[in-house]
């Protein structure tokens, strides 16, 4: 089974296997502390049994490898399985005994449903008769042979001299202009004539809307042509089909038994999906994390083999000091586990038969088969109630006859669409036509003639020509009547769409078929027989839902003689759901003993502690399985021609020289560990073991970008031998500097089994002998916290006073106040005043923003910044002072990969020291200064007047703000307070209420006059979590690291803008997105389609922490509004980040800040493609949202 806590290793060095003679002392050391950490989770694990806090369902997870979180056991226990075995026999052994049908089934559905059709065309056969159609014919050649009617669809010369009026004076030269007038001079009369007819339309074409007062007959002729050419085409089918009615009696007898059983088929395709369902998700969700047993990353086999690992000599001495009684107590007490391990182990076996049993693409095609059956809609009786009614329903067709023989219908359709179409052109027509005359302005005679008088009275001058026209446009009256005739020509162009000429051209049209084709449609007797068929209530889908019941019935048979998996899988699911149920049920077994206190009671924190210890135990393992495949490290670190040139061929960025010496240091270092394995039979073996681990460093490099990449590339080259071995070391993990805590954290875990075991054994005198001993432990350990309290990360202050105010827009994006003091010192080359800073504890790796004279504007460490602007001694100095060479700059790159006038930047005698950052001046509690925000403030007089020379009112001058509302360590961001979002990211401290409570007590005065100083607990009084919308983000501290560091800015080089709704809505967000380098837009403005940014160099604007988004984000609830007003903005693209008020916040809050640099940075589309929308430019200037409360 696969657990995350085994490491992944390749075949090769699978020989190595605990099971081997152990020689090797750290394998031997690695095989014991194997069994320490299973009989500590064992431990830790009776104890949650004994507390009743063991959550069995995560348990069973674990033991089965699957995810917790997943519903599906939860689904199964309430699963009623009892009997769908024998009802999935008894309805499949019945299906089985139906007999083959001769029936061609898909044919007889054809019929049905052609004939169905017919029967859907049945009102609109009805709506006429033979006066009417003689009526429509009459209607017809009256609209249709009017020549001034076709000539009233004539507008070319309308068309023209819009054309003409559409010409700006600026898009044609003087020539063109002439030509233009003079088309206008030459079609002005027939224009003229056409504008004034359209508002008689209504009366001049009369006769074609005359067509549109017999829709009923016009549907009738449409219907007619279809069901005539069906008549024909299917009668024989039609007579075929009573037969076939004849024939589907057996088959609706055996339908209908069939669904006798329909409520079980039903029930058993439910419980098939659902059993289906819950096997898949607990095998497509394995588990992620072991929380309860990580000691035991084999399952029950490792908690079986803990109670044999419990009676050997080695451990009871370690532990117990050979303390026999209190061993034999020890291992009594874990009856309950035990008993567990019995219910779980059954569990686990019967969910391994489970799977050996289980095929799951037999299972589902079984599942879509039940499922087809059981969707039927059908019943008894209604397949009954079809049964009764077949010999009426055979009557009803009997009634049909033939289309007489010598009948035209390709003609008669011609006719049919004929007439369609001219219904169709007068209905369209009609609509446009009073759209043209709703245009007023048409209809103003004089303004017409004033234009046509002013034309052509125009000599053909080409400079007469031009003041003309430019006269026109100036005109108001004129450009209101151009665009009438714009508008006019718009609709006149739909008009002519509708293809007039060709529709009213009825040449060679014999209207008499008309009445002919319904004589001829009288004589098959088609009306009375579908009535006949509706009076019967003849439902073709029934007949076909019947008939295809059968054909599931004869398949599910079919394949249940063929199935072997199905009954097995859900027999064994019934054996897995009895043992789940069992132990879910059991809730564990306390320890059953005498005496009052349990042996478990006294170990704090056991989950906790055997978390850490398996951990440990997991990376000593990795390290002991490296230290033995030595020979391997030295041939690929030796191997610079064949292996190392290619790698760094392959993959640049990698330091080969720093790869090699960490390869060979990384031999030494484990020869050494080896060495320093004890030979005592002691826990403080294990302790040391841990410590001196813990000072490996390893090789910094993800050892599985190599695997792939360069042992592909070597053995293309035929170099196999070097291929192998670069893909072995690949599967081994070799940086090791981000798991040093880890084993710290395991060597302390040891320390404190020893403390548990010893006090549970050893006699009263060892006991007050060790308590001096730990007292001097906890005195070194009270040392070392002080010590680990200079890590940057764990600083509480890191801004110097002046400092306090400098954070978001106004110095991230404020080309006049970018520089901090010390970084201002650099470029002003002031060593005596950067000297000093350095030496007070000015933060060495803060960030700022600087323009390069050949990169443009970007974000620098401190660091970069001097090594580009003033002499080596000033980045050396930083360096020997804590400033980091690994630090990336807003392009991600490093310090060492700058130019100089020189060459590449190095420090070959600083690199790969180590040296610690001075400790900045740390604010005294009679230093603070403290804003209570919101109106919490009425209840805490004490406090108020206790320390009101330390209570601010002014946002700028506060080092603290105190939170409303806040429930211990969590505050809760309701809609209405949202505006205290800003807040987390402005560099100051948030704190609770229980601060001010803790704080609101009278007190005495000193003797000497002392002020009262604040209680300060920040592991109580912090703020440290935000809850919104019923989610809790952890994330307070992080966001509080990342101002007071000045580390890259969160959303550092992108453009924020805000749409829709009112700006107070938008306005906390705004000032977050300043706050954290980004750059927030006027409220209610979209960007330009000429924006600088489209144009950009890649430095100048991407999100630095996710380059593959934005640099643009649009919040807004409604972006297709925003796109409505900015079309640019529907040009496809991915600069673009749209998100509304609920995604927003959840990116802000999550605070989720990946490590750099990116692994992928994709492919973008063109920035240039906005710039090609011409249409709807803005201004160049948009004006930046002013939030100065924050900035």
């Amino acid at each position: 089974m696969n657990k995350p806590y085994k490491l992944l290793l390749f075949v090769w060095f699978l020989s190595h296997s605990h099971g081997a003679p152990q020689n090797n002392p750290l394998q031997k050391a690695t095989s014991e502390l194997s069994t320490i950490s299973r009989l500590v989770n064992g431990i830790a694990i009776q104890h949650e049994i004994n507390s009743k806090t063991l959550k069995m369902d995560e348990f069973v997870s674990e033991i089965l490898n699957v995810d917790p979180r997943i519903n599906g056991l939860s689904t199964l226990q309430k699963t009623d399985l009892s009997d769908v075995v024998e009802k999935m026999t008894k309805v499949s052994e019945e299906a089985k005994a139906v007999k083959t049908s001769s029936l061609d089934s898909a044919a007889i559905e054809n019929k049905l449903k052609t004939l169905g059709d017919l029967g859907g065309n049945l009102d609109s056969l009805q709506k006429s008769n033979r006066t009417q159609l003689e009526e429509l014919k009459e209607t017809v050649n009256l609209a249709t042979q009017s020549e001034s009617e076709k000539s009233f669809f004539k507008f070319s010369p309308f068309i023209i001299i819009a054309g003409v009026l559409n010409i700006t004076n600026d898009e044609a030269e003087a020539p063109a202009l002439v030509t233009a007038f003079g088309d206008f001079k030459k079609h002005y009369d027939e224009f003229d004539g056409t504008r004034k007819s359209i508002k008689n339309f209504e009366e001049n074409l009369k006769n074609l809307w005359a067509i549109r007062n017999v829709p009923d007959v016009v549907e009738y002729l449409e219907a007619l042509g279809q069901v005539t050419d069906q008549l024909n085409k299917n009668y024989a089918d039609f007579s075929s089909l009573s037969n076939d009615l004849e024939g589907l009696k057996s088959e609706f007898s055996a339908v209908e038994k069939g669904l006798i059983n329909i409520v079980e088929m039903k029930q058993v395709a439910g419980l098939l999906n659902s059993t289906l369902e819950v096997y898949e998700s607990m095998k497509s969700n394995p588990l992620q994390t072991l929380r309860l047993t990580p000691g035991f990353p084999s399952g029950t086999k490792d908690m079986k083999l803990m109670f044999k690992e419990v009676k050997e000599d080695w451990l009871k001495l370690i532990l117990t000091h050979n303390n026999e009684s209190g061993w034999k107590t020890l291992i009594k007490e874990l009856d309950g586990f035990r008993i567990l391990i019995e219910k779980s182990e059954a569990v686990s076996s019967s969910w391994k038969s489970l799977e050996n049993v289980t095929n799951p693409k037999e299972l589902a095609e079984t599942t879509n088969v039940w499922n087809e059956i059981s969707a039927t809609s059908l019943n008894s009786a209604e397949v009954k109630n079809l049964q009764n009614s077949t010999s009426q329903i055979r009557d009803c067709l009997n009634l049909l006859h033939p289309i007489p023989q010598g009948f035209d219908f390709d003609s008669f359709k011609t006719v049919s669409e004929k007439v369609k179409a001219l219904a169709a052109l007068a209905t369209k027509s009609h609509e446009l036509f009073g759209q043209l005359a709703s245009i007023e302005i048409l209809q103003n005679d004089a303004l017409f003639d004033s234009l046509n008088d002013k034309i052509r009275q125009t000599t053909n001058k080409h400079s007469v020509v031009i003041n003309t026209m430019e006269s026109i446009q100036r005109n108001e009256s004129y450009r209101e009547l151009i665009k009438g005739v714009l508008d006019a020509a718009s609709i006149i162009e739909e008009i002519g769409k509708e293809k007039a000429s060709k529709v009213l051209d009825f040449k060679g049209i014999d209207l008499d078929l008309m009445i002919k084709g319904h004589d001829e449609f009288e004589k098959t007797q088609l009306i009375q027989s579908l009535r006949c068929l509706k009076n019967e209530k003849f439902d073709s889908s029934k007949i076909s839902e019947t008939l295809k019941f059968g054909s599931d019935l004869r398949a599910l048979g079919s394949h249940s003689t063929k199935d072997k998996t199905t009954v097995p899988f859900l027999n064994q699911m019934i054996h897995f759901k009895k043992h789940y149920v069992e132990v879910i049920g059991s809730k564990g077994t306390s320890s059953r003993t005498t005496r009052s206190v349990s042996y478990f009671s006294s170990l704090d924190k056991p989950l906790s502690v055997s978390k850490d210890l398996a951990k440990g135990v997991e990376l000593i393992q990795n390290l002991a399985d490296l230290q033995e495949n030595e020979q391997l490290m030295n041939e690929v670190a030796k191997s610079k021609k064949e292996v190392l040139d290619e790698m760094k061929r392959v993959l640049p960025s990698i330091d080969t020289s720093s790869f090699e010496n960490g390869l060979l240091k990384m031999v030494q270092d484990l020869k050494s560990l080896v060495s320093r394995v004890s030979s005592e039979e002691t826990l403080e073996k294990y302790e040391k073991l841990f410590g001196v681990a813990s000072g490996i460093s390893g090789v910094p490099i993800n050892s599985t970008l190599l695997i792939d990449p360069v042992s592909t590339a070597l053995s293309a080259s035929n170099r196999t031998s070097e291929s192998d071995s670069f893909r072995k070391l690949g599967g081994f993990e070799l940086d090791y500097s981000s798991h040093q805590k880890e084993l710290n954290t395991a060597s302390l875990t040891v320390t404190k089994l020893k403390q548990y075991f010893d006090g549970l054994f050893l006699i009263q005198k060892k006991k007050q002998k060790l308590k001096k001993e730990m007292k001097e432990k906890e005195k070194k350990e009270k040392a070392e916290y002080e010590r680990k309290l200079k890590d940057p990360n764990s600083w509480l202050y890191l801004f110097f006073p002046e400092e306090r105010n400098r954070v978001g827009k106004s110095y991230w994006n404020d080309a006049n106040n970018r520089y901090l003091p010390l970084q201002q010192a650099i470029v002003s080359d002031n060593w005596d005043t950067f000297k000093q800073l350095v030496d007070s504890g000015a933060n060495v790796n803060a960030y700022c923003q600087w323009d390069s004279p050949k990169r443009g504007a970007r974000f620098t460490s401190t660091l970069q910044l001097a090594a580009c602007n003033a002499e080596p001694k000033y980045a050396e100095y930083l360096i020997e002072n804590g400033a980091r060479l690994d630090l990336l700059d807003s392009d991600y790159r490093r310090v060492t990969d700058y130019e100089v006038e020189k060459g590449k930047v190095s420090y070959p005698a600083l690199e790969g020291k180590t040296f610690s950052r001075r400790l900045p001046p740390q604010l005294k509690t009679e230093e603070f200064k403290i804003q209570i925000l919101g109106t919490i403030s009425q209840g805490y007089k004490v406090f108020q007047k206790k320390f009101q020379n330390q209570i601010v009112m002014n946002f700028g001058d506060a080092t603290h703000l105190v939170f409303p509302g806040t429930n211990g360590r969590t505050f809760t961001l309701w809609e209405e307070t949202r505006y205290f979002l800003p807040y987390f990211f402005c560099g100051k401290m948030i704190m609770s209420e229980t601060w001010l409570a803790d704080n609101n007590k009278e007190e005495k005065p000193g003797k000497n006059g002392e002020k009262p100083k604040l209680i300060l607990d920040y592991d109580k009084h912090r703020v440290r979590t935000i809850r919104y919308h019923d989610v809790e983000y952890k994330t307070v501290f992080k966001m509080y690291e990342h101002v007071q560091q000045r580390q890259l800015p969160f959303l550092g080089k992108i453009k924020a803008y805000f749409f829709g709704g009112s700006s107070g809505d938008w306005e906390p967000l705004a000032a977050a997105v300043n706050l954290l380098g980004g750059i927030a837009m006027n409220f209610d403005v979209l960007p330009n389609n000429n924006d600088p940014i489209w144009s950009g160099e890649p430095h100048e604007y991407k999100h630095i922490y996710s380059p593959n988004e934005g640099p643009i984000y649009i919040f807004t609830e409604n972006p297709g509004g925003a796109k409505d007003e900015a079309p640019w903005l529907n040009t496809p693209n991915d600069w673009v980040v749209f998100m509304n008020y609920a995604m927003a916040m959840k990116f802000l809050l999550q605070f989720n800040i990946p490590n750099l640099p990116p692994k992928n940075i994709k492919s973008r589309s063109e920035r240039y493609s906005m710039r090609r929308q011409e249409e709807g430019a803005r201004e160049d200037v948009q004006l930046e949202w002013l939030l100065d409360r924050f900035n």
